[in-house]
């Protein structure tokens, strides 16, 4: 890529919530502060990927709606379900590479209001980091654009060294499908055998439903109560994707902005290639667990990454 003069994205109407992402913090779990990172993992991967950046490169996390204007020539690619986008009023795909000139007016929606979309921009993110990332987290007050956890606001001025970048699209085989209805694989957790046979029976049988409780630090269901035999125990390290039970017995499954210690009993933590349709479920979508073997959803995650890396490299 050759670098150029820095551009400047322009935000005119950041929607319901705008922030800026990249692969989160992979450092001070042990001192309290949160991962961080994309929700929807593979979208934000292949949004750089066809903008030719760093796989750690920032991009912008956006719910519902976004419009901002371009301050130069730039790739640009957008990525996410059922996405809606148009420059200077004519539409075009999400899901490819494409190029925005110097005021260039892009606006992107989703058809559903409450699904996560990524935009990215071809070059180098001129952000400052926190904790080795520039990721937004507003419980902690950290990242972002002004460095104290804030969502991007109308006016917020981004700078970007970009370069060329050959144009690209993603196939639809290697998208997340994110209309698909089948159960959501769960590797069994630590306390699993605290939970009786019938409660187990029952969560594996339920039809959950995705409450307006919801955010970056995770997701509250309601459905049939689940409890565990387990009256206390001591806090433990949560994963992401880590489902636990409160007092009340409705799953809340953990996510990027996720305390970093907790002490509710987790029947089991969502495979990791289900959770970007499992992020992007809207509010009242319903949802259902499968058990899965640690093994099989290993060989499933490894078959997936193997799957996209013979595609980048062209075998």
């Amino acid at each position: 890529m050759t670098s150029r003069l820095p551009i400047t994205i322009v935000i005119d109407n950041p929607g319901l919530c705008a922030i800026i992402v990249d692969t989160g913090r992979t450092e001070g779990q042990d001192r309290g502060f949160s991962e961080a990172g994309p929700l929807d993992e593979e979208a934000y991967f292949w949004a750089n990927w066809l903008c030719g950046n760093e796989v750690s490169e920032p991009a912008i996390e956006c719910i519902g709606s976004i419009a901002f204007t371009v301050k130069a020539h730039a790739a640009m690619a957008v990525t996410g379900p059922e996405v809606t986008l148009t420059i200077n009023g004519e539409e075009h795909a999400a899901w490819k590479t494409l190029t925005v000139d110097s005021d260039d007016n892009v606006a992107i929606s989703t058809k559903c209001s409450t699904a996560k979309f990524y935009v990215a921009i071809g070059g180098v993110w001129l952000l400052n980091k926190v904790m080795g990332s520039a990721c937004t987290v507003s419980r902690e007050g950290m990242g972002g654009l002004h460095e104290k956890g804030q969502p991007l606001i109308a006016n917020d001025s981004i700078p970007i060294r970009v370069g060329c970048v050959e144009k690209k699209d993603v196939p639809k085989c290697l998208q997340p499908d994110y209309a698909s209805v089948n159960p959501v694989d769960i590797v069994l957790g630590y306390q699993f055998e605290s939970f009786r046979s019938l409660a187990r029976r029952r969560f594996f049988s339920t039809e959950y439903v995705v409450t307006s409780d919801i955010n970056r630090m995770g997701y509250r269901l309601k459905g049939a109560a689940v409890t565990s035999d387990m009256k206390s125990m001591r806090s433990e390290g949560i994963n992401f994707g880590a489902i636990q039970f409160p007092q009340d017995g409705q799953p809340i499954i953990m996510l990027r902005d996720r305390q970093t210690l907790g002490g509710y009993p987790k029947i089991g933590c969502v495979a990791p290639y289900d959770i970007p349709r499992l992020v992007q479920t809207p509010i009242d979508g319903a949802i259902r667990f499968k058990e899965c073997a640690a093994s099989d959803a290993r060989t499933n995650w490894l078959l997936a990454r193997v799957q996209r890396a013979r595609f980048i490299n062209g075998k």
